[in-house]
Formats: C-alpha cells, structure tokens, sequence
C-alpha cells in the first residue's frame, strides 16, 4: 500500500506514517494498532514479534481418569488456513481449519506457540514431501544451518526452505530437492534484518 492508502484506510496522517517509517516518531499503541488493521496484519506482524499463541481447550465429556492422563500427554496444535512452500499465499492465524494433537513427549521441547501448515510444491522433498503438514515453531526464529524455516518473501507470500546467511543483506534459500529446483537468492531491503522474514522454524 502507498502510504496515502494506508493514511487513508488508518486515519493518520501520511506524514505521520513517513515519520513512523524513518524512526523519526515512535508510534502510540492506538496507532499501531490502526494500521495493523490497515495493512490486515496482526500487531505482532507489524512489530516482526512472534504471534500470541492459539489456545485450544480440551473438554472431556467421559473417559475417567484414564481419558484425563491420555488428554494430558497430547499437544493440541491449530491447523492454520493457506498453503506454504512455493506460492503466494499467506498465513492466516485466524482461520483455523482444525487442530492436531500431538504427542507430548516429540513436541513438548518445543513452545506452546506451534501452528501446523499444510507444504505444497515438491522443492523440500524428500524432507517435507508435497501435501504434508508441517508443525513450525513461531518463537524459534534464530536461523542455524542444520534448519528448516518458514519464511515471508517481500510479496508477502511464504515459503519453507533451508537458510544461509550470506552476509547482512543477502541471504541463500535452499531446496532439499536439489536435483529439480535451484537455490534462490534474497537481497534485505535496507534496515530490514532476516528476523523480519521469519516465521519459525519447521519442528
């Protein structure tokens, strides 16, 4: 959006919203918020923090104790709306579609702020083949060598893919299917960091 647009759709001033973006003006929450609503992103989004974790409650109607100790020893993870891997489509938080439950003990080194996503395209096979669902931790974002992560393109699509960090603006995107897709190449835009693009990382 120009920045005309979103003074019109947030109701402040385009002049505000320059002075926003060169860190000449440090935003009010209700600012923040107005043009997260703007922009269709969560607050969070905007500000490049992880994304508040989904709650899911678990109502045993019987079972008994027994029932209790299984419900305890699963992870409900939401199934969130669109697809990752190779297109342009973005995650939704809102739109859960359904939730797994997973077990504690493969899932329980990881966060409370997990979301599952379904992968299309075939560029991470055979490490997450073609209409898998991947689990992603939205807190862990430090990217290692040894990782898969979820990242946002400039267009604000998604893609999961291996990261190395070539040096502070370039970054190298690689597939594990190495024989039928090349490694892609991002430039940062200036005062950008990786972080920015970051969703989590594929658990």
């Amino acid at each position: 959006m120009s920045r005309a647009a979103t003074a019109r759709a947030s109701g402040i001033e385009a002049a505000d919203i320059e002075r926003i973006e060169t860190e000449e003006l440090n935003p009010t929450l209700g600012q923040l918020r107005r043009l997260a609503s703007a922009l269709e992103i969560p607050v969070e989004e905007l500000l490049s923090l992880p994304p508040s974790p989904l709650a899911c409650e678990i109502h045993l109607t019987s079972g008994g104790e027994a029932a209790s100790k299984a419900a305890g020893k699963v992870a409900p993870v939401p199934v969130v709306s669109g697809q990752i891997a190779a297109g342009n489509a973005r995650i939704v938080d809102e739109a859960i579609l359904g939730w797994l439950f997973l077990p504690r003990e493969e899932f329980g080194h990881s966060s409370s702020n997990l979301i599952a996503v379904q992968i299309y395209g075939r560029s991470m096979e055979p490490d997450l083949p073609d209409g898998c669902v991947a689990v992603i931790d939205r807190n862990d974002r430090v990217i290692t060598s040894d990782g898969i992560f979820a990242l946002r393109d400039q267009d604000g699509g998604c893609t999961v893919k291996r990261v190395e960090v070539l040096d502070e603006e370039h970054v190298a995107l690689i597939p594990s299917n190495r024989s039928e897709f090349k490694v892609e190449f991002w430039k940062l835009s200036a005062g950008e960091s990786l972080g920015d693009r970051t969703i989590g990382r594929v658990v």
